[in-house]
């Protein structure tokens, strides 16, 4: 960038003036050299004389040219000047007229001319003084506006550099991959050779019949790394419980809490007791996840081809975790060649990085996923002649998602390290490809590990889920896409099977799907939540939603332990109602919970005797009995909405006889009511408190006529 010409600073391209003579100036700066007049464009002067003179001058500071260059006897200039003397006007403006042959006339009166604008004329003499005030509130404003001009092109210029940066680390990132990817081929090359040489010495020196015993502990490495292709068996057919792994990990977590200094010493203390290529792939994975970054602290001078560097610069986005795992996965020691002792503590998995895309932060359903968005990375290793995907990134830590977090990202060039929370997710360790294909797709094909492999428009049209959703042994009951369309009436469903799933409790949101409705929580004074009906019957939960109102929604289901207190997010679909005229209803207002008994057997071990479902249809008195495990008090409570729950008691009745709880309900007036259950345990010390235990859904019509109740959880 070009610097001024009088004060020698950087001149921005929005208070630039010139060029003179290649010379730029600041505007302040556009100045007579001499008197320091402010100049422009049309009235700077230029040294005609001396050509490499790059100043500017007033017109009466200009340098002029030298008299005895042209003096006034030069080529006869003398007689040009003299040859229109007649024509010269007298300065005298006074009188009618103004030839010289008037002058005589002095005893003419002379008539004062009053000037059209007197306050001109007459502040001409102290214009100089009002110049000078003027031009000093001009400079300052055109300094406040360049400062303000200067600040926004220096935001710019950080934009560019910004931008660039990015790219640079998305440069280095990918050539650094590049270059381990290289490196542990070289590597694992190297090891196929050593082994071949370790093979025959065994042959020449042990007894036939314990070769083939000896060879398995050698066989470092595969002769042949088969290609891609999809796992023989399921995740839960390698290990069903991480417990399995305590010991194991509890090692590495002693050898995270040291430093080792190459992949060397690193790779020789994990695996040096692993028995198995599995355990092998565990402890590495388990080394690189338990490293929390945000608390972690890193020497000076730390050289990047060492762990504790990489994972420094993955603190910082200059590496990655796909390029660690594959690297530790690759490198290792090589022991003496004349001695088998610990061969096996060698990695030796093969392991290669993949490229995709992931439906990670920011990705919401139906969205289109372009060339160059959402992409991501991650690996596939070699367990047991099958290839398994494994997702360092995601396995040791997550992007903070709360409200107050995802408020503070939109609109800010904000580092995401910012809000990455560490958190071991264990499901990220050899996930099973078909549920793996929910968040990440590989660009190649084969790298999917699925018999049919899934396009890039098939994975937008895919639900949006979360690792949790598997976790808990979730499944689809039929395919869905990630947008469902209502039907006339505004009502859609999404159906969970629970074959897995055990002691899990399920809940859900409705939003609008607008960002500019995101805070809009209900619909004429009835929360959201209240138009969806959702209930757990055996193994299959159901979400049965009727919008309000026509638009576009976002319905959240979400799933935790019954005894833990967090619920989170397992999936996400966007529901579109185009219908015009609908007019949903919203549920009674009770607890928030599914319907249907299910809750009631978790917390207090009652089951349901002859009502397993959430939504009855009633058209004569309803009886409805339970079995008790034990002593147990209940409360109930009718409601119905627009109606006081007070006028309702006269229609229930509970009755309590040893093991057995019966609820009497008689006939109400036709309209959709819920019937809410808590109960307390005989021994519980506050016997004015009652918990949650089950409600129902209760459609009452006139006796043998027909239901006429609109809604999607009718039954």
């Amino acid at each position: 960038m070009d610097k001024c010409q009088r004060c020698a600073k950087r001149v921005y391209p929005t208070e630039t003036m010139g060029p003179v003579r290649e010379a730029v100036f600041h505007k302040q700066c556009f100045k007579c050299v001499v008197c320091s007049q402010y100049l422009t464009m049309k009235t700077f002067n230029t040294n005609e004389q001396e050509a490499g003179d790059r100043e500017i001058y007033c017109a009466k500071h200009k340098p002029k040219t030298q008299g005895n260059e042209y003096g006034i006897n030069a080529v006869s200039i003398r007689r040009a000047m003299h040859v229109q003397g007649h024509l010269k006007v007298t300065k005298l403006f006074f009188a009618k007229h103004h030839y010289l042959t008037f002058v005589a006339l002095k005893k003419a009166k002379c008539v004062r001319i009053i000037p059209t604008c007197p306050a001109v004329y007459r502040c001409a003499g102290d214009m100089l003084y009002v110049q000078g005030q003027v031009k000093s509130k001009i400079f300052e404003a055109q300094q406040q506006l360049e400062r303000q001009q200067r600040r926004e092109e220096d935001e710019l210029m950080k934009e560019f550099w910004v931008n660039n940066s990015v790219d640079l680390k998305s440069m280095a990132k990918r050539l650094t991959a590049a270059m381990v990817n290289k490196h542990s081929e070289e590597m694992m090359n190297l090891l196929s050779q050593l082994q071949e040489e370790i093979t025959k010495m065994i042959e020449s020196e042990i007894d036939a019949e314990d070769i083939e015993s000896v060879m398995a502990e050698v066989n470092m490495v595969p002769k042949e790394v088969p290609k891609f292709h999809p796992p023989s068996c399921r995740k839960r057919d390698l290990y069903q419980d991480p417990k399995v792994f305590k010991e194991l990990d509890d090692y590495v977590f002693g050898i995270a809490a040291k430093e080792q200094t190459t992949f060397t010493d690193l790779v020789a203390e994990l695996t040096q007791n692993c028995a198995s290529d599995l355990e092998k792939a565990r402890a590495i994975f388990r080394w690189i996840t338990m490293k929390d970054l945000n608390v972690l602290e890193f020497k000076e001078g730390l050289g990047k081809d060492t762990p504790m560097g990489l994972l420094r610069g993955i603190k910082y986005g200059t590496e990655s975790y796909h390029t660690l795992f594959m690297r530790l996965c690759r490198y290792g020691i090589i022991q003496n060649i004349n001695t088998i002792v610990k061969i096996g503590s060698y990695a030796g998995l093969p392991c290669v990085s993949v490229d995709g895309h992931s439906k990670g932060v920011g990705y919401e359903p139906g969205m289109e996923i372009g060339a160059g968005s959402f992409r991501n990375t991650w690996n596939a290793v070699l367990i047991a002649g099958n290839w398994w995907p494994v997702a360092c990134q995601w396995g040791a830590r997550y992007v903070s998602t709360t409200e107050k977090a995802q408020k503070k990202m939109v609109g800010l060039q904000t580092e995401m390290r910012e809000f990455l929370q560490y958190e071991y997710n264990e499901y990220y360790f050899l996930p099973d490809p078909d549920e793996f294909i929910f968040q990440y797709r590989a660009k190649d094909d084969d790298k999917q590990l699925l018999k049919t492999p899934v396009t890039l428009d098939q994975f937008e049209d895919m639900p949006s889920v979360k690792s949790i959703f598997f976790t808990h042994g979730l499944q689809f009951d039929g395919p869905l896409k990630a947008v469902l369309h209502t039907d006339a009436n505004g009502n859609t469903e999404v159906k969970i099977r629970l074959s897995f799933a055990k002691n899990i409790k399920l809940s859900c949101t409705l939003r609008h799907a607008e960002r500019t409705r995101r805070d809009e929580t209900e619909f004429r004074g009835a929360k959201l939540e209240r138009f969806v009906f959702h209930s757990i019957v055996d193994d299959l939960a159901l979400f049965s939603v009727q919008v309000p109102e026509p638009g576009s929604y976002l319905l959240e289901l979400f799933v935790s332990r019954f005894d833990a207190g967090t619920l989170n997010g397992a999936c996400v679909f966007k529901i579109v109602c185009e219908a015009s005229g609908i007019a949903g209803c919203p549920l009674p207002n009770c607890a928030g919970a599914e319907w249907g008994p299910r809750r009631g057997e978790q917390r207090f071990g009652f089951k349901a005797l002859t009502h397993v479902n959430g939504v009855v249809n009633v058209y004569k008195d309803l009886e409805m009995k339970f079995t008790l495990p034990t002593k147990l008090g209940f409360l109930y409570e009718l409601r119905k909405n627009d109606v006081v729950d007070s006028v309702l008691e006269e229609y229930v009745h509970l009755i309590v006889t040893d093991d057995l709880l019966t609820i009497e309900v008689t006939l109400p007036p036709v309209g959709q009511y819920g019937l809410e259950i808590y109960a307390q345990k005989e021994d519980a010390v506050d016997k004015t408190k009652f918990a949650y235990a089950c409600k129902y859904l209760l459609n009452v019509t006139s006796p043998g006529g027909r239901n006429t109740f609109v809604g999607p959880w009718l039954r």
